[in-house]
Protein backbone atom coordinates (compact mmCIF):
# COMPACT_ATOMS: atom_id res chain seq x y z
CA UNK A 1 0.00 0.00 0.00
CA UNK A 2 1.82 3.08 -1.29
CA UNK A 3 -1.07 5.46 -1.94
CA UNK A 4 0.51 7.87 0.58
CA UNK A 5 -2.75 8.73 2.34
CA UNK A 6 -0.74 9.04 5.57
CA UNK A 7 -3.16 6.54 7.13
CA UNK A 8 -4.52 3.07 6.50
CA UNK A 9 -7.66 3.20 4.36
CA UNK A 10 -8.44 -0.51 4.58
CA UNK A 11 -5.28 -2.57 3.95
CA UNK A 12 -5.31 -5.80 5.96
CA UNK A 13 -2.69 -8.32 6.96
CA UNK A 14 -4.52 -11.09 5.10
CA UNK A 15 -4.84 -9.17 1.80
CA UNK A 16 -1.83 -11.00 0.33
CA UNK A 17 1.01 -13.38 1.27
CA UNK A 18 3.26 -10.31 1.63
CA UNK A 19 1.69 -7.02 2.72
CA UNK A 20 3.93 -3.93 2.88
CA UNK A 21 2.81 -0.58 4.29
CA UNK A 22 4.63 2.45 2.87
CA UNK A 23 4.74 5.44 5.20
CA UNK A 24 2.62 6.41 8.23
CA UNK A 25 -0.57 4.62 9.21
CA UNK A 26 0.62 1.00 9.24
CA UNK A 27 1.75 -1.27 12.06
CA UNK A 28 3.81 -4.42 11.54
CA UNK A 29 1.89 -7.50 12.64
CA UNK A 30 -1.42 -5.63 12.73
CA UNK A 31 -2.16 -4.65 9.13
CA UNK A 32 1.09 -5.46 7.29
CA UNK A 33 4.17 -7.69 7.42
CA UNK A 34 6.64 -4.82 6.94
CA UNK A 35 6.68 -1.02 7.07
CA UNK A 36 8.92 1.17 4.89
CA UNK A 37 9.89 4.60 6.20
CA UNK A 38 9.11 7.56 3.92
CA UNK A 39 10.26 10.53 6.02
CA UNK A 40 13.58 12.07 5.03
CA UNK A 41 16.33 11.32 7.52
CA UNK A 42 18.58 8.46 8.57
CA UNK A 43 15.79 5.87 8.33
CA UNK A 44 14.40 6.92 4.92
CA UNK A 45 13.69 3.81 2.85
CA UNK A 46 14.42 1.40 5.69
CA UNK A 47 12.18 -1.65 5.98
CA UNK A 48 11.03 -2.71 9.45
CA UNK A 49 9.82 -6.22 10.34
CA UNK A 50 9.48 -6.21 14.13
CA UNK A 51 5.90 -6.51 15.35
CA UNK A 52 4.43 -3.26 16.57
CA UNK A 53 6.79 -1.07 14.51
CA UNK A 54 5.30 1.92 12.69
CA UNK A 55 6.69 4.62 10.40
CA UNK A 56 7.35 8.10 11.77
CA UNK A 57 3.98 9.90 12.11
CA UNK A 58 3.04 12.45 9.45
CA UNK A 59 4.11 15.94 10.49
CA UNK A 60 2.25 17.68 7.67
CA UNK A 61 5.47 19.56 6.84
CA UNK A 62 7.19 18.72 3.52
CA UNK A 63 10.90 17.96 3.53
CA UNK A 64 13.33 20.84 3.20
CA UNK A 65 14.84 21.31 -0.26
CA UNK A 66 17.07 24.29 -0.97
CA UNK A 67 15.85 26.04 2.16
CA UNK A 68 12.17 25.70 1.23
CA UNK A 69 9.60 23.40 2.80
CA UNK A 70 5.90 24.31 2.89
CA UNK A 71 6.61 27.14 0.43
CA UNK A 72 7.29 24.76 -2.45
CA UNK A 73 3.91 23.02 -2.26
CA UNK A 74 1.12 24.23 -4.56
CA UNK A 75 -2.36 23.97 -3.06
CA UNK A 76 -5.77 24.37 -4.68
CA UNK A 77 -7.13 27.89 -4.11
CA UNK A 78 -10.75 26.68 -4.13
CA UNK A 79 -12.96 23.66 -4.82
CA UNK A 80 -13.33 22.65 -8.46
CA UNK A 81 -11.63 20.99 -11.42
CA UNK A 82 -7.96 21.70 -11.99
CA UNK A 83 -6.62 22.70 -15.42
CA UNK A 84 -2.81 23.06 -15.47
CA UNK A 85 -1.40 26.07 -17.33
CA UNK A 86 2.23 24.98 -17.09
CA UNK A 87 3.88 21.62 -17.72
CA UNK A 88 6.07 19.58 -15.43
CA UNK A 89 9.71 20.45 -16.10
CA UNK A 90 9.06 24.11 -16.94
CA UNK A 91 10.91 26.84 -15.08
CA UNK A 92 8.49 29.13 -13.25
CA UNK A 93 8.62 32.27 -11.15
CA UNK A 94 6.72 33.20 -8.03
CA UNK A 95 3.38 34.77 -8.86
CA UNK A 96 2.95 33.08 -12.24
CA UNK A 97 -0.20 31.03 -12.86
CA UNK A 98 0.55 27.33 -12.61
CA UNK A 99 -3.05 26.14 -13.00
CA UNK A 100 -6.67 27.24 -12.91
CA UNK A 101 -9.34 25.80 -10.64
CA UNK A 102 -12.53 27.12 -12.15
CA UNK A 103 -12.03 30.89 -12.13
CA UNK A 104 -9.42 30.74 -9.35
CA UNK A 105 -5.74 30.96 -10.36
CA UNK A 106 -3.27 28.69 -8.61
CA UNK A 107 -0.15 30.82 -8.34
CA UNK A 108 3.44 29.65 -8.15
CA UNK A 109 4.75 30.21 -4.64
CA UNK A 110 8.50 30.37 -5.39
CA UNK A 111 10.92 30.39 -8.32
CA UNK A 112 12.06 27.00 -9.57
CA UNK A 113 11.11 24.03 -11.68
CA UNK A 114 7.56 22.68 -11.71
CA UNK A 115 8.13 19.15 -10.49
CA UNK A 116 4.59 17.95 -9.82
CA UNK A 117 1.08 18.79 -10.99
CA UNK A 118 -2.24 16.98 -10.87
CA UNK A 119 -3.64 15.73 -14.17
CA UNK A 120 -6.09 17.96 -16.06
CA UNK A 121 -9.68 17.39 -14.97
CA UNK A 122 -8.83 16.18 -11.47
CA UNK A 123 -11.40 17.29 -8.85
CA UNK A 124 -9.77 19.22 -5.98
CA UNK A 125 -10.86 20.83 -2.75
CA UNK A 126 -9.53 24.08 -1.32
CA UNK A 127 -6.13 23.57 0.30
CA UNK A 128 -5.56 20.19 -1.36
CA UNK A 129 -2.00 19.54 -2.56
CA UNK A 130 -2.02 20.01 -6.33
CA UNK A 131 1.66 20.23 -7.24
CA UNK A 132 5.11 21.29 -6.13
CA UNK A 133 8.06 23.39 -7.23
CA UNK A 134 11.71 22.39 -6.91
CA UNK A 135 13.68 25.49 -5.86
CA UNK A 136 16.85 24.11 -7.44
CA UNK A 137 15.45 25.21 -10.78
CA UNK A 138 17.28 23.99 -13.89
CA UNK A 139 19.53 21.82 -11.73
CA UNK A 140 16.54 19.70 -10.73
CA UNK A 141 16.08 16.59 -12.85
CA UNK A 142 12.32 16.04 -12.69
CA UNK A 143 12.38 13.43 -15.48
CA UNK A 144 14.21 10.90 -13.35
CA UNK A 145 13.21 9.12 -10.15
CA UNK A 146 14.16 11.20 -7.11
CA UNK A 147 16.60 10.11 -4.42
CA UNK A 148 13.71 9.78 -1.96
CA UNK A 149 11.65 7.61 -4.30
CA UNK A 150 14.66 5.39 -5.02
CA UNK A 151 15.26 4.89 -1.30
CA UNK A 152 11.61 4.02 -0.66
CA UNK A 153 11.45 1.71 -3.69
CA UNK A 154 14.62 0.00 -2.49
CA UNK A 155 13.04 -0.59 0.91
CA UNK A 156 9.97 -2.18 -0.67
CA UNK A 157 12.16 -4.40 -2.86
CA UNK A 158 14.20 -5.44 0.18
CA UNK A 159 11.03 -6.43 2.05
CA UNK A 160 9.73 -8.47 -0.89
CA UNK A 161 13.06 -10.28 -1.24
CA UNK A 162 13.29 -10.79 2.52
CA UNK A 163 9.95 -12.56 2.75
CA UNK A 164 10.43 -14.42 -0.54
CA UNK A 165 13.84 -15.65 0.63
CA UNK A 166 12.44 -16.57 4.04
CA UNK A 167 9.81 -18.77 2.39
CA UNK A 168 12.44 -20.39 0.18
CA UNK A 169 14.69 -21.06 3.17
CA UNK A 170 11.81 -22.69 5.05
CA UNK A 171 10.97 -24.82 2.02
CA UNK A 172 14.62 -25.79 1.65
CA UNK A 173 14.83 -26.84 5.29
CA UNK A 174 11.60 -28.78 4.96
CA UNK A 175 12.98 -30.45 1.86
CA UNK A 176 15.96 -31.71 3.87
CA UNK A 177 14.05 -32.59 7.04
CA UNK A 178 11.11 -34.45 5.53
CA UNK A 179 13.17 -37.28 3.93
CA UNK A 180 15.05 -37.76 7.23
CA UNK A 181 11.80 -37.88 9.22
CA UNK A 182 10.27 -40.31 6.75
CA UNK A 183 13.36 -42.55 7.01
CA UNK A 184 13.15 -42.47 10.82
CA UNK A 185 9.46 -43.39 10.76
CA UNK A 186 10.14 -46.22 8.34
CA UNK A 187 12.92 -47.55 10.57
CA UNK A 188 10.64 -47.22 13.62
CA UNK A 189 7.99 -49.33 11.90
CA UNK A 190 10.60 -51.98 11.08
CA UNK A 191 11.78 -52.01 14.67
CA UNK A 192 8.20 -52.40 15.87
CA UNK A 193 7.88 -55.46 13.62
CA UNK A 194 11.25 -56.79 14.74
CA UNK A 195 12.69 -56.25 11.29
CA UNK A 196 14.87 -53.24 12.00
CA UNK A 197 18.63 -53.04 11.93
CA UNK A 198 18.67 -53.41 15.71
CA UNK A 199 15.95 -56.01 15.95
CA UNK A 200 13.15 -55.28 18.44
CA UNK A 201 12.57 -52.15 20.54
CA UNK A 202 14.18 -53.91 23.51
CA UNK A 203 17.23 -54.75 21.43
CA UNK A 204 17.48 -51.17 20.15
CA UNK A 205 16.93 -49.28 23.40
CA UNK A 206 17.32 -51.83 26.15
CA UNK A 207 14.65 -53.42 28.29
CA UNK A 208 12.52 -50.99 30.23
CA UNK A 209 13.59 -47.98 28.13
Amino acid sequence: DAIMAKRNLGTRLDDAPIVIGVGPGFTVGVDCHAVVETKRGHTLGRAFYEKGTTAIPDTGVPGNIGGYSVERVLRAPCDGIILPQREIGELVRAGEVAAMVGDCPLLCTIDGMLRGMLAPGTPVTKGMKAGDIDPRGAAADCRRVSDKSLAIGGGVLEAVLYFSGKKQRIQARQGKIRPAVEAMLEEAEKIARGEGEYGTLEDAFGEGE
